[in-house]
């Protein structure tokens, strides 16, 4: 078979407190603390076996890089310090299963929740430049060149600190291609897959009278970095506007999005927004930041709950299909023409997060010659205590030939728990007859029953003591919306 270059996984959302291979929260919370200990060693001892008979047990001499696709870090949901912690704990799971002799160098791609990472990466690329504005971009090209690539910092020092060989960025897309051009495979978080994330864009589309938004990539980043940033990737760092955010996510699994609550949480960010921003202290300017901060709580509750990750039955909701066709036939190809004009892809392989519902599948886009083969690497978080959903995980291998294929490792169980986590091998036509990397995956799966087996116990555990969690915190949410109108009447 031919050699494996990239092993890709997202959406870890380490540090929030929903994630299963994050600890759950003890008795200041209302139950016993749990930790994620057996799930991160099951998982890592399975993930390395697989490596290592996918390589005959021979460490190859060019080993395979890590690519984080996004989400991996939760700053919104969690706090830094827990998230960089469970990313040491899953660290050290990895190495006591002997990972830095199989793994090579890291490949980080942010997603929405760890995107201040790449703010913190992109603005430490700016210090002694001497070559003019193009190190202000806001993106990075998508296929390696001779330059060298940005050092994802924080992520990097964590894994030196862990015998790892640190990591470089990538963002938004990372590009692979065959040496002819014509076979490519494109791996985004996902985010930009969802109108929610190009709301900036939408504004500044409506303020220049264009119904149409820019897809081009740069424009994309530069239109709404600073809104994810705001909204999706530091209020984990935020002290007390951030609990509250964390109390709203509460709410919204209880499916209790009271008004009340809302109001209160504008009133919060509203003060902090007058002690920060240069505003005149009058009734007037603090009357406009109120209305300001109330229609923006709106937004980020309102709906929050409509979007893609909340779509637990179906792989692909319509608006988020429709995105992800814009995405590849606008951004994709338009960054391929941008820095590969001579190529002439067809065969192209996105590969993306961020929905926490893996899937494979052929997805028809306008315009385009070919048939793109769609993977998403799932997530390993669990949104809402119902069982039985779409939800699960999911670790994509690419070999040097640019053959896919997907490794299922975890789904959501059923309601009456009789079905444990399910661990195979899935591509994009359906069967793993005929691509070379899935059939080499499916021999290295069988020959890993016995650690694939004891994987699946844990993560079946795991999800259970999540959903005990997730009931709990619906209790506790419930109680606080009680208090909460008591005191506002």
């Amino acid at each position: 078979m031919a050699r494996v270059t990239h092993i890709c996984l997202s959406d870890l959302h380490l540090g929030a407190d929903t994630a299963i291979l994050t600890d759950t929260p003890g008795a200041e919370k209302g139950g016993e603390a749990v930790s994620a200990d057996p799930l991160r060693t099951a998982l890592s001892e399975a993930l390395v076996a697989t490596i290592s008979s996918l390589n005959g047990n021979t460490p190859p001499p060019i080993l395979p890089s890590v690519v984080l696709l996004g989400d991996i870090l939760d700053f919104s949901l969690g706090t830094p310090k827990a998230s960089i912690s469970s990313l040491t704990s899953l660290l050290e799971a990895l190495t006591a299963s002997d990972a830095q002799t199989w793994l090579g160098p890291f490949i980080f791609v942010p997603g929405n929740h760890d995107h201040e990472l790449w703010t913190v990466t992109r603005y430490n690329a700016m210090v002694g430049s001497t070559s003019g504005a193009s190190d202000y971009k806001h993106t990075t090209p998508a296929f390696p060149g001779t330059s060298p690539k940005p050092v994802a910092a924080v992520i990097d020092a964590v894994l030196r600190a862990n015998g790892f060989k640190g990591a470089t960025t990538f963002y938004p897309n990372m590009g692979l291609a065959s040496a002819d051009g014509r076979k490519m495979v494109f791996l985004h978080h996902g985010h930009f897959v969802e109108s929610m994330y190009r709301a900036m864009s939408s504004l500044v589309a409506d303020l220049d009278g264009d119904p149409a938004i820019s897809f081009v990539v740069e424009k994309l980043e530069e239109y709404n970095a600073s809104w994810i940033d705001f909204v999706w990737s530091n209020f984990g760092d935020n002290g007390k506007l951030g609990a509250e955010v964390r109390l709203g996510y509460d709410y919204l699994l209880a499916g209790r999005e009271d008004i009340r609550f809302d109001h209160r949480l504008g009133r919060v960010l509203a003060k902090k927004m007058q002690a920060a921003l240069p505003l005149p202290q009058s009734g007037a300017s603090r009357q406009w930041t109120l209305t300001a901060t109330n229609a923006l709580v709106d937004v980020m509750l309102g709906n929050y709950g409509q979007m893609e990750r909340f779509s637990y039955f179906e792989p692909l909701g319509a608006d988020a299909l429709a995105g992800l066709k814009d995405y590849l036939r606008l951004t994709v190809q338009d960054q391929i023409a941008r820095e590969r004009p001579t190529a002439k892809p067809d065969n192209l392989t996105f590969i993306f997060g961020h929905t926490h519902k893996p899937f494979e599948n052929r997805v028809p886009v306008p315009d385009a010659p070919f048939l793109p083969a769609v993977y998403n690497t799932g997530g390993w978080d669990l949104d809402m205590p119902m069982f039985g959903t779409k939800l699960g995980a999911a670790a994509v291998f690419i070999d040097e030939d640019l053959n896919v294929a997907s490794l299922r490792l975890c789904k959501v169980p059923r309601d009456d728990l009789s079905a444990s986590a399910e661990v195979h091998v899935a591509t994009a036509d359906g069967t793993v007859k005929g691509n070379p990397m899935a059939e080499a995956l499916q021999k290295a799966l069988d020959a890993t029953a016995t650690e694939w087996s004891a994987f699946r116990a844990e993560a079946t555990k795991a999800y259970r003591v999540k959903q005990v969690y997730i009931i709990r915190q619906m209790a506790l949410a419930d109680r606080g919306t009680a208090k909460t109108r008591k005191a506002l009447r």
